[in-house]
C-alpha cells in the first residue's frame, strides 16, 4: 500500500493516540495500579508518563530515518527480507494479543457489569464485526471518525473525575510515598505500557502529512493521558477508598453510576460507557489496520482488505483463551508486565539497526559530492 494515498495530521494521530489510552481504562487498568500501588499509584503513573515520553522520542527519531515507510517496511529494510519479516511478524503477533485480550476485557465486562444475561460471545462477535467493518473503511475514515467523536469521550472523563473528586476523602491517599519499591516499579511498567499504547507513532508515521509536528502533538496527548489516568485513580481511591478500589473488578463504573445527570436518567452510567466502548472499538480498529498493513508488507498481497477476515478469526480464537474472567485478569497482569519490555526492545533493535544501514548510505553520498 503506497502511503502516499493515505494521509492524515499529526493532531489527528495525537486524537488517535489519546483514543487509544483513555478510552480502555473501564475496563481493569486502574483497579490493577491500585492493587500494585494502592492510594500511592499516582506516583506509579508519573513515572509510567516519563517512559511513555521517553518510548515516543524513540519512536519519531526511529520513525524519521524512513518517514515514507511503515515499520513492517523499513524492518525488511535494515535486516533483509528474511530477518525482517520476522520482526515485522513479532509486532503483528504483539498487536494481535493485545486486540485479542481488549476484546475479551470487553466482553467480560459487559456480561458482569451490564448485560449478565447476553453470552459473551455474542458481545465479542458484535464487536468484532464493528471493527472488521471500520477497519475495511480504512485508516483516514476512522481518523475523521475519531477527530469527532474524541471531544464527547474527553468530556465525559471530566465530568465523571469531577464527580468523583467532589465526594473525595482526600486522607486516603496519605501517606503518600509508604509503597513497596517493588511493587511501585511494577505498577511504573503497567503504567507506561498503558500509556505507550502499542507503538502507534511508530506504525503510523508515514502518513502523517505535517510530520515535524508529531512529536510536539504526541508528547501532548501522553502529558494529558497521564493527567486523566492520575486524576481518575486518585478519584476512586480517594471517593471509594483504597480497599474497595482493589476489592472492586470495575470501579471506573462506580464513578460513572455516581457522575451528574443521575436526576434525569436513571441509568446515567450507560451514556458514559457507550462512550468509552466506542473508544475501545477506535483502538481495536487501529491496531487491526497496523496487523492488515504488516500482512501486506510481508506477503507482497497489493489490498489489506483481504487480510482482516483471517485476523478476526485469529483475534477470535485468542479471545476464548481464558476460561473465567479472573484468568483473563491474570492474562492482562502477566502481559503488561512485558508489553514494555517488547517496546524498548524493538525500538532499539530498529534504531540500532537504522543507524547501521544509514551509516555506508552517508558515505557513498560524500563520495559522490
Amino acid at each position: 500500500m503506497n502511503p502516499a494515498k493515505i494521509q492524515i495530521s499529526a493532531r489527528q494521530l495525537m486524537l488517535l493516540k489519546l483514543t487509544g489510552i483513555t478510552g480502555v481504562l473501564f475496563l481493569g487498568s486502574i483497579r490493577l495500579l491500585t492493587i500494585t500501588a494502592g492510594a500511592q499509584g499516582i506516583i506509579a503513573i508519573a513515572g509510567g508518563g516519563i517512559i511513555g515520553l521517553v518510548i515516543l522520542y524513540l519512536a519519531v527519531t526511529v520513525a524519521k530515518m524512513f518517514p515514507e515507510q511503515t515499520p513492517f517496511e523499513f524492518a525488511q529494510a535494515i535486516y533483509g527480507r528474511w530477518m525482517g519479516s520476522l520482526i515485522a511478524l513479532s509486532l503483528i503477533v504483539y498487536n494481535l494479543i493485545i486486540s485479542a485480550m481488549l476484546l475479551r476485557d470487553l466482553g467480560d465486562f459487559l456480561i458482569t457489569a451490564i448485560l449478565p444475561e447476553t453470552p459473551i460471545s455474542a458481545n465479542i462477535l458484535l464487536m468484532l464485526g464493528l471493527v472488521c467493518f471500520g477497519v475495511y473503511l480504512g485508516l483516514e475514515s476512522l481518523a475523521y471518525f475519531n477527530e469527532g467523536f474524541s471531544p464527547l469521550i474527553f468530556i465525559s472523563w471530566l465530568i465523571v473525575i469531577a464527580s468523583g473528586l467532589l465526594r473525595a476523602d482526600f486522607g486516603w491517599l496519605q501517606p503518600l510515598f509508604v509503597v513497596e519499591p517493588g511493587r511501585l516499579l511494577l505498577s511504573t511498567v503497567h503504567s507506561g505500557g498503558l500509556v505507550v499504547d502499542g507503538l502507534m507513532v511508530l506504525l503510523f508515521y508515514s502518513f502523517v502529512t505535517d510530520k515535524h509536528q508529531v512529536l510536539k502533538y504526541n508528547a501532548w496527548a501522553i502529558v494529558i493521558a497521564t493527567i486523566i489516568i492520575g486524576a481518575i485513580q486518585i478519584a476512586v481511591v480517594a471517593s471509594l477508598s483504597p480497599n474497595l478500589a482493589k476489592t472492586a473488578l470495575y470501579p471506573v463504573l462506580e464513578l460513572a453510576r455516581n457522575a451528574p445527570l443521575g436526576v434525569f436518567l436513571e441509568r446515567i452510567e450507560a451514556l458514559y460507557l457507550a462512550l468509552w466502548i466506542m473508544a475501545t472499538f477506535i483502538k481495536i480498529s487501529i491496531l487491526f489496520y497496523a496487523n492488515c498493513l504488516g500482512l501486506t508488507a510481508i506477503t507482497g498481497v497489493a489490498n489489506y482488505r483481504y487480510f482482516i477476515l483471517p485476523l478476526a478469526l485469529v483475534t477470535l480464537y485468542l479471545s476464548f483463551q481464558a476460561d473465567s474472567v479472573v484468568q483473563s485478569i491474570l492474562f492482562d497482569a502477566i502481559f503488561n508486565q512485558y508489553a514494555l519490555l517488547y517496546d524498548f526492545s524493538l525500538l532499539l533493535l530498529l534504531l540500532l539497526g537504522g543507524l547501521w544501514v544509514r551509516k555506508p548510505i552517508k558515505k557513498r553520498v560524500a563520495r559522490g559530492s
